[in-house]
């Protein structure tokens, strides 16, 4: 399926507007929002050259009910923010896919990428015309079947079943190889082939949220 990366600008959120503005270095990576009773939720990462003065400087605007910290981050702190404000803009129309976490807010933008079916991304793109949000790019998006051979996954299930995942390990790449009823060099082979397929996929969903970037053009 096609993910669409869009980007639009904290409009709705005015003082997350003003703190991106005042920490163009900061950066909210909002693993869960909601919204309910007037009230805006975010469980995010915040991270920033002086992560107390970022987050006292939220707790000091008017529209931010609580900015709590959870713990420790890999680059700054965890945090719960509270705000009376809504965070992302309101549907364009049917075209708009669902927009919702994970996303990230830096320098006054917001950063997200949705499941968009083929047949709604001309439609999508005609609605973004003379808005503020703007589709950054368009992916092929991560399909689980694709990613390896019938081989690979039913090697790879075999050594998962056996335990030659566990720590200590329960089985050899020989005990695989008979199991399989494949020489062992046949297994080795097939087993790192799709072990680094999973590595590469992992490492670009980390990098980018969106693998296998392709031309827009190719998918509308």
């Amino acid at each position: 399926m096609p993910y669409a990366k869009l980007e639009f600008p904290t409009t709705e959120a005015r003082w997350l507007r003003a703190f991106t503005d005042r920490f163009p270095e900061a950066e909210l990576r909002v693993f869960n929002s909601a919204r309910a009773d007037g009230t805006t939720t975010l469980f995010a990462e915040l991270s920033a050259p002086d992560v107390s003065a970022a987050r006292s400087a939220i707790r000091g605007y008017n529209a931010v009910v609580e900015a709590e910290r959870l713990g420790k981050g890999d680059d700054g702190a965890f945090v719960r923010l509270e705000s009376t404000e809504p965070i992302l803009q309101e549907p364009i129309g049917p075209a708009w896919p669902d927009v919702d976490a994970p996303f990230t807010v830096r320098d006054g933008t917001v950063v997200c990428c949705v499941a968009v079916t083929g047949d709604r991304l001309p439609a999508l793109r005609e609605r973004l015309r003379g808005c503020e949000a703007s589709i950054g790019a368009v992916y092929r998006g991560f399909e689980p079947e694709r990613l390896l051979t019938d081989q690979q996954r039913t090697l790879l299930r075999v050594a998962a079943d056996r335990g030659y995942y566990d720590t200590p390990r329960d089985c050899t790449q020989e005990e695989i190889a008979t199991a399989a009823g494949i020489a062992k060099s046949t297994c080795s082979e097939t087993l790192h082939r799709a072990e680094g397929r999973i590595v590469e996929q992992f490492l670009t969903d980390c990098d980018g949220g969106c693998a296998c970037p392709a031309p827009i053009d190719e998918l509308v």
